[in-house]
């Protein structure tokens, strides 16, 4: 049955015995403050209080390398005078953009790793960026408490946001480009319009003692997202973000208060399934984000636990932290990444059958349930979807409303699917229910 497993979400294989420590990354000086997987290729970002940022090279399934000579397998950009507190990577261009302390952005060609350009324009620190999913749209957040959306490909200022009173700490797309949140350190976040011109909703969701983070889970639901915050009065928080016509609304979803310490990085897996924290106690943690269950806990470094981040396959965990080391903490079992789109999981698995998919996520289902209106949906999607619901639990199919919200194991289209992962070339079925 493992080889089942091997093909179903992250939450439901996740343990010690299969996430293991690859690599320990050494050379920074400093802090680290960001790590970023490429979209494409295989390489990592840090980025740290010794004003460089390195590239380093994640290595393949039959690669071994030891400590030195990992750590010599690296490129490093110079240039910023102070601290780099933030990059992000467009993929299309090849191009790496990094946030400084020192008040500007660099922009970094990784073909020739080479600095090709400065973008000034904020008044403090650069605390933070985001880039839009079509690269369209660079946004930074800054110290002078202000949000400033940038050309990325002209490096020209398209419009300044000063909704903000405090330092913009973080801000985040949704995986659609559609939405956009940031946060500040007063502990507010804030929504914004789609042409990110005016603020739509806003929530103190860490009240005075500041939010260090704010993040999208990849799976979009009908007019709402779901959006994990993070903040220095120890606790994180996952909201569902509801569209309302022009207006939003930030609804409290749970909160988890674990690390006993302040919490200074999120990420959702890419699969939706799984968040992962990091704290001022040194650790990480795993949790099913469907139940809130908390899955694992790894002692990872030395002090802080500042940023982490998945690569977009799943096989990597890297966090960084204060200690300034780099872990890449290796997922020992193969996981498709099922995205939104139907046509990428039929790439993965061209003949997969229709009723294997949740009508929700519009992915391969790993926990199909019945509810009220006779479909099956995959148990995380619909719980998630029922707390979201801005008028109450309605039938994802039909937009009517459930007369109930019992959920019923679907066990014979769970074997049939388990059956279809096992062997999917050489699977048939007479039925699917």
């Amino acid at each position: 049955m493992a080889s089942v497993h091997n093909c179903l979400s992250l939450s439901n294989v996740l343990d010690h015995s299969n996430v293991k420590l690859s690599r320990e990354f050494k050379g920074h000086g400093s802090d680290i403050n960001c790590v970023q997987f490429h979209p494409i290729h295989s390489f990592l970002f840090s980025c740290s209080g010794d004003k460089t940022c390195r590239v380093w090279n994640v290595p393949d399934e039959l690669q071994s390398l030891d400590e030195e000579s990992a750590t010599s397998n690296s490129s490093i950009l110079t240039g910023h005078t102070k601290y780099i507190n933030s990059c992000v990577i467009s993929a299309h261009y090849n191009t790496l953009f990094t946030a400084s302390t020192d008040g500007t952005i660099r922009v970094w060609d990784l073909m020739k790793m080479e600095c090709t350009g400065v973008i000034k324009g904020h008044k403090g620190v650069v605390q933070c960026l985001a880039l839009s999913p079509d690269e369209g749209r660079l946004v930074s957040g800054s110290g002078d408490s202000t949000i400033r959306v940038w050309d990325p490909v002209k490096r020209t200022c398209l419009r300044t946001l000063s909704e903000h009173d405090y330092t913009v700490v973080y801000c985040s797309f949704s995986h659609d480009g559609i939405a956009f949140v940031s946060a500040s350190s007063d502990g507010k976040i804030i929504a914004w319009d789609k042409s990110l011109t005016y603020p739509i909703a806003n929530e103190s969701a860490h009240p005075e003692v500041g939010t260090n983070i704010c993040v999208f889970s990849p799976i979009v639901y009908p007019n709402s997202y779901l959006v994990a915050t993070a903040g220095n009065d120890n606790l994180f928080k996952l909201w569902s973000l509801i569209y309302k016509g022009a207006k939003a609304k930030f609804n409290h979803i749970w909160t988890v208060d674990a690390h006993g310490s302040s919490v200074y990085a999120l990420a959702f897996s890419p699969d939706g399934s799984i968040l992962v924290s990091g704290g001022g106690d040194a650790s990480v943690m795993f949790w099913r984000v469907s139940t809130k269950e908390q899955l694992l806990t790894l002692n990872a470094h030395e002090k802080y636990v500042t940023t982490v981040a998945f690569s977009r396959d799943s096989r990597y965990l890297a966090t960084g932290a204060y200690d300034g080391v780099v872990k890449l903490w290796k997922l020992a079992f193969n996981i498709p990444e099922f995205v939104l789109d139907k046509t990428e999981s039929l790439k993965l698995y061209p003949d997969v059958p229709n009723d294997f998919i949740c009508p929700i996520s519009l992915q391969i289902m790993t926990d199909p349930v019945i509810i009220a209106d006779g479909s099956t949906y995959d148990r995380s999607s619909i719980l998630l979807w029922l707390a979201t619901s801005r008028r109450g639990p309605v039938s994802p199919l039909t937009n009517l409303d459930l007369p109930h919200t019992n959920l019923k194991p679907n066990c014979e289209l769970r074997e049939e699917i388990e059956q279809f992962l096992k062997n999917p070339d050489g699977y048939s079925s007479v039925k699917t229910k």
